[in-house]
């Protein structure tokens, strides 16, 4: 697992800012650190948002970040350095329960079949990616991942998956219920727990896990509430969620599964097809993922919690195809073609790294604007106001950026929203980070660009890519566009 830890780093470090699916979470450990108990101080007080999320995640990864914040702290490095602290923890979180679930489904198998999920988990851009990103769906995959390791093991007790699964659902993700109700009648089918014990340990889980997620969200949000009880309601009996985009029902089968899976997909079917164990977990998966396609809003992220099983058996179907079928003809077509889809999965992978790289404008428009007030100051100016647009605030500022003091000058920032280019001048803002490229009354400073399309070389087609290649260049070109603008207010 070090090496799937690794490659998750790499994403870190090559794309370090968060996008606005992160911001609740990402924002609330910045509070829970920054803050404590003072909660009117925290993000969601003044954008709560939609629909409300749930803290305890943000708890738990606040509470092992600590003492490297207090480090980070006392050293006057940059704030930006916790939030790597908070992605670095969650990504040996999720490292950690992948191995446990890796743990407890190998049982009985080879240990080749173990390294051929790690290399299947590493081959993919969409998991390794969102390894340490503070989503739902991820915090939400690495406890569903523990939960479908203790199913697949035959000699584990239920009711640890069970309970794992359910606690899952009603604390993170309440769309896991259907991985819940999945898993509980494949129990009942097989044998391994009675109708009656397997829902009284349902029932206490969800009562343990209310009485949890209640307690303390409650604290944070002033009100009584059950958050994913309020997502649940929003996005199923009002079926609002609806209002983000609609995607047609076979939309996962046909083109986020492809696109998270790439050559796995395939071979997870493979691996059903020739193993009994892969073949209930392609069970499982294929029906949550059906389940699931009954919901008008679509996602690649709301399948995360399934891709442990995706993996397994695909990493069965690998194992399968490499190390136990004779080498026919026709399996030596196999092979070959599989490994061209390794290969081509990789590049795409490598692809779609770059393309993230250059991806977040507004986390590059603050750290160009930090470094601007560094290299500029004046010993007279004592603070200074900077007005952050949606945009921006949407593609990587996240109060980990918002530095109160920047070269021991004061810095006040606002997000407040619905500003005419006009109103910029009449509060006085020294900086905007926004999507305007004029703004009366400001000069423009600087363009920050960000990725826009991918072509082949020269976009002269396969031709001229091969061209590209035989003359040592890269075969793809990665198109930026001007995104952001930072201005400065005229004096």
């Amino acid at each position: 697992m070090l090496l799937l830890f690794l490659v998750a780093l790499g994403h870190l470090a090559l794309a370090p800012f968060t996008k606005v699916e992160e911001s609740f979470n990402v924002q609330a450990v910045h509070d829970v650190l920054y803050f404590g108990s003072q909660i009117e101080n925290y993000d969601h007080i003044e954008f709560p948002g939609v629909i409300p999320r749930t803290f305890l995640g943000s708890l738990c990864v606040s509470f092992l970040v600590k003492p490297f914040q207090l480090i980070i702290d006392m050293n006057g490095l940059p704030k930006m350095y916790v939030l790597a602290c908070a992605r670095v923890t969650l990504a040996a979180l999720i490292c950690l329960a992948f191995w446990v679930f890796l743990k407890h489904a190998v049982q009985g198998y080879p240990r080749r079949v173990s390294w051929a999920f790690i290399f299947v988990c590493m081959s993919e851009f969409h998991l390794t990616f969102y390894m340490s990103r503070l989503l739902p769906n991820t915090l939400a995959m690495g406890l569903t991942a523990i939960g479908l390791g203790y199913w697949a093991d035959p000699s584990s007790s239920p009711w640890k998956s069970i309970a794992t699964l359910t606690c899952t659902a009603m604390i993170f993700r309440c769309d896991q219920i259907l991985l819940v109700g999945l898993v509980g009648i494949h129990m009942l089918m097989t044998g391994r727990v009675g109708l009656v014990r397997g829902v009284s340990i349902g029932i206490i889980s969800i009562m343990l896990s209310l009485v949890c997620t209640v307690c303390v969200d409650s604290i944070f949000w002033r009100r009584w509430l059950w958050p994913e009880g309020e997502v649940l309601w929003f996005n199923t009996a009002l079926n609002k969620s609806k209002d983000w985009g609609v995607s047609p029902w076979h939309w996962y089968f046909t083109s986020a599964l492809p696109r998270m899976l790439h050559v796995s997909y395939p071979l997870s079917f493979l691996g059903a097809l020739l193993d009994s164990r892969s073949r209930s977990m392609m069970v499982i998966a294929c029906g949550f993922v059906l389940l699931y396609s009954f919901l008008a809003h679509k996602e690649v992220r709301f399948l995360f919690p399934s891709l442990p099983l995706w993996n397994f058996s695909a990493a069965m179907g690998l194992y399968k195809l490499f190390y136990v079928s004779k080498s026919t003809s026709a399996i030596r077509v196999i092979r070959a073609s599989v490994l061209g889809g390794i290969f081509l999965g990789l590049l795409l992978h490598g692809v779609s790294s770059v393309a993230s790289y250059n991806n977040y404008p507004g986390g590059d428009a603050m750290i160009t604007l930090q470094r601007h007030i560094e290299d500029r100051r004046s010993p007279d100016t004592v603070s200074i106001s900077v007005h952050i647009d949606t945009l921006a605030a949407t593609t990587g500022v996240s109060r980990f950026l918002q530095e109160p003091k920047i070269a021991g000058i004061h810095v006040e920032y606002s997000k407040q929203e619905g500003l005419s280019l006009d109103a910029y001048r009449h509060h006085s803002f020294d900086y905007l980070l926004n999507e305007h490229p004029d703004v009366p009354g400001y000069t423009l400073i600087d363009t920050i660009q960000a990725f826009h399309a991918v072509q082949l070389c020269g976009g002269a087609g396969i031709r001229g890519a091969i061209q590209c290649m035989l003359a040592l260049k890269a075969p793809l070109e990665f198109i930026s566009k001007d995104t952001l603008y930072i201005h400065q207010l005229n004096r």
